[in-house]
């Protein structure tokens, strides 16, 4: 069988270019050195091609020729045959395949070899598929567009490449949560943990949000326990001091800084700034006592979220670093470029597979969401 596969090889047409290619260049010693770089584009373009050859010939192999085949169920009759060029990693590759419709006017037909094969979106290889996918979590269709030129290999449009995170997401869409609890039973929690935390940056409704995803998860093992993040609880402790002691001011930066020790490293740190900002809210009159006022309230309300010096003992994180960090790596590096502009699906198409190649789950993931229809059985 190797034998075959190698005589093939040498006897294809592709073949017998790469072999005169490098006798050709061999030849070229004789009159002096070659060039390198010219000659390792010329072997990557000749290989190339000689690979589109071979998978033009093994892709053809996966079409099917009967009169009638089933499908789901469904049975579908041969309509026609035609060919179709399919972009694979290598490049473009021509074959020729069948088309099947069932009953009925205005039925769309589907193409075996494309449903046994995993062809993506009627025109992606596997390969190529998941190649463009990845590069996009990464780059603008125009950045990947560059990059697959430089490469020389596949050279996908932005128009093409633009389109095949939303396919390919409407697929992972459609199976989110089996998918997900999928990955999830494949997943094993390390021994050295000992904290699972969940954080969400920004809004008042927070607290009501990590409630609800509290009681969805059933009763915990061990009793929840939630911090305000300390240097959200510092910006407004610095709003405090700025209005007790003016805008910036050399008391102001020196006070803070006080205060900020106290809240992170002693057990009645919280207790102590309610003190401060109590006691100057008293003395304060007009806008400076409301402002007073705003700090002091929202350092009441949460209290019993404040307690770092302990957090710390235990262990625990009382920042949010890692949420913002991800807001910066998974957003905002990809989505908030010069001029961008997003539709949902487009943006959540980004957002998710960028998600699941961070977690280190892409190449669990991309075998479920690569084949958008059924395959042929």
């Amino acid at each position: 069988m190797e034998l075959c596969h190698r005589d093939w090889i040498l006897g294809s047409a592709a073949g017998q270019r790469l072999g005169e290619y490098i006798r050709e260049w061999q030849g070229q010693w004789a009159e002096g050195t070659p060039d390198f770089e010219q000659f390792e584009e010329g072997v990557h373009k000749r290989i190339m091609a000689l690979e589109r050859e071979l998978l033009a010939e093994a892709l053809a192999g996966y079409d099917v020729t009967a009169e009638e085949i089933e499908v789901g169920g469904v049975g579908y009759r041969l309509a026609l045959t035609s060919s179709e060029t399919y972009l694979s990693a290598a490049g473009p590759i021509t074959v020729s395949r069948k088309l099947y419709r069932p009953p009925g006017r205005g039925s769309k037909s589907i193409c075996p070899l494309e449903l046994r094969a995993g062809v993506v979106s009627g025109y992606w290889t596997p390969r190529a598929a998941r190649q463009g996918a990845f590069v996009l979590a990464h780059l603008t269709p125009g950045d990947s567009e560059a990059l697959f030129a430089e490469l020389g290999s596949m050279q996908p449009s932005r128009a093409t490449l633009d389109r095949l995170p939303k396919a390919l997401s409407a697929q992972w869409e459609a199976h989110r949560p089996a998918w997900e609890a999928a990955l999830r039973v494949q997943e094993r929690v390390p021994q050295q943990a000992r904290v699972i935390a969940f954080s969400v940056d920004g809004a008042e409704a927070n607290w009501r949000l990590l409630a609800e995803v509290d009681q969805a998860c059933g009763p915990p093992s061990q009793p929840t326990i939630e911090i305000v993040g300390f240097f959200h609880a510092c910006d407004h402790l610095k709003e405090g001091c700025d209005a007790i002691w003016g805008e910036s001011t050399p008391r102001s930066k020196a006070e803070f800084e006080r205060l900020k020790t106290l809240l992170k490293e002693a057990d009645d740190g919280a207790v102590r700034v309610i003190r401060v900002l109590n006691y100057h809210r008293g003395r304060a009159q007009g806008r400076k006592r409301q402002r007073v006022e705003a700090q002091l309230t929202y350092f009441r309300n949460q209290r019993h979220r404040m307690d770092y010096a302990q957090y710390l003992r235990d262990g625990l994180p009382i920042a949010s670093g890692v949420i913002e960090a991800t807001c910066k790596t998974l957003v905002t590096q990809r989505l908030k470029q010069s001029g961008m502009a997003w539709t949902q699906p487009g943006g959540q198409a980004i957002l998710t597979f960028r998600s699941l190649i961070q977690s280190h789950r892409w190449p669990a993931v991309f075998d479920k969401v690569k084949v958008v229809l059924p395959r042929f059985m």
